[in-house]
């Protein structure tokens, strides 16, 4: 075993030995977690069949997230960092500060997921404009009491029981 390769889990799960900011412990890791070389039990591991080494056949040449070994460091590479700020930065060098949004493969960001929801929950309402049928979800409680003259921002931070209550005592 070199200390440069790279190991995964392809039993089920495993207890490995990591290291965390409260010292050394055992963690339970699932099937394709990726396992430290430094891990005192990673031969037991590996002869019992619950690790294999990346890149062979065992794990089809890629860890988990379907990478291979090259890919994977330059992956790391990119991964958001702090600066010594503690600022999150969105890679080791180009300084730029993370916006906290995230991106998926189709480049929408977390407000467009807002706005789908939203739309979602709209679509929902009655077309008459009347309250919403009480089994409705929190989020066309939500989306009824906007359309009502209320505010999103205040709405969404109260439970659906609130809501319902809410509009009680508006048709009172």
């Amino acid at each position: 075993m070199s200390n440069d390769a790279t190991y995964q889990i392809v039993g089920e799960c495993a207890y490995v030995s990591n290291d965390t900011p409260s010292g050394r412990t055992r963690i339970l890791m699932y099937k394709g977690a990726l396992v430290p070389a430094n891990a005192p039990e990673l031969q037991h591991l590996l002869d019992t069949g619950l690790v294999a080494k990346v890149g062979g056949e065992e794990t089809g040449g890629v860890n988990a997230d379907g990478l291979t070994v090259t890919e994977a460091e330059e992956v790391d590479e990119e991964a958001p960092r702090r600066d010594s700020d503690g600022v999150l930065t969105s890679s080791a060098s180009s300084g730029e500060p993370n916006t906290g949004l995230t991106t998926s493969t189709t480049g929408s960001t977390a407000g467009d997921s807002t706005d789908a929801k939203r739309a979602a929950a709209r679509a929902k309402l009655p077309a008459d404009g009347s309250a919403p049928d009480g089994r409705a979800s929190k989020d066309v409680w939500v989306e009824y009491h906007v359309a009502q003259g209320g505010n999103y921002d205040d709405l969404v931070k109260q439970d659906k029981a609130e809501l319902v209550k809410l509009a009680q005592q508006r048709q009172q």
